[in-house]
């Protein structure tokens, strides 16, 4: 498994991607423990993690 996955299917501990599977995962069908469905402040982290700033 790869720590970061990015793509139209990716899969990794964080997974950002059209299908995305992992821990955190953002996507258009994000399968994880954390997406956005469950964990509102998830775009919070992602933003963090790719210089995007807080929101």
């Amino acid at each position: 498994m790869l720590g970061l996955g990015a793509g139209g299917i990716a899969t990794g501990y964080w997974a950002v991607g059209g299908i995305a599977i992992g821990v955190y995962a953002l996507g258009g069908l994000g399968i994880g423990a954390h997406t956005l469905q469950n964990d509102p402040h998830m775009l919070r982290i992602f933003n963090a993690l790719f210089g995007r700033g807080s929101s």
